[in-house]
């Protein structure tokens, strides 16, 4: 009996060991999307900019006008594909996993712990998570 209960312990432990695991690699993913979304789209509208008012490069007007329309399309191309694509939702899904994910790895260290509450705690973790990639309220808190 106390072997069952060590073994359903033991796999559960590496279940959720696993689980933070690729948590943690969809939070690091979902954070590089973001990031480079929003800060390419930043440097590329800084860059049209620039290519307008620099008049150093030996460029006609025309030239000139033409990078700035491509580098200003393209970056607000990046600003609706993140946008459009809830980057910023899935990676606040992931990393709110990722942190209950790791609490329940600390629970895991007790060797006595409830391993029915760490199961449905494991389902509602999930469930939340499922809930805050779709955007549905009840795993936001909006109204």
């Amino acid at each position: 009996m106390a072997t069952d209960a060590a073994h359903e312990h033991a796999e559960l432990a590496g279940f959720i060991t696993n689980q933070l695991k690729d948590s943690t690699r969809w939070t690091r993913s979902w954070s590089f999307v973001l990031n480079a979304t929003r800060f390419s789209a930043a440097a590329l509208s800084a860059a049209a900019a620039a290519v307008l008012q620099l008049k150093t490069i030996p460029w006609s007007e025309a030239t000139r006008a033409d990078v700035a329309a491509v580098l200003a399309a393209a970056a607000t191309l990046l600003g609706v594909l993140s946008a459009l694509g809830s980057f910023e939702r899935k990676w606040r899904a992931n990393r709110l996993m990722k942190g209950s994910l790791a609490e329940l790895n600390i629970q895991m260290t007790d060797p006595s712990c409830d391993l029915g509450a760490i199961r449905k705690q494991l389902i509602e973790i999930t469930r939340l998570r499922n809930l805050e990639i779709i955007g549905e309220p009840s795993a936001t808190g909006k109204p």
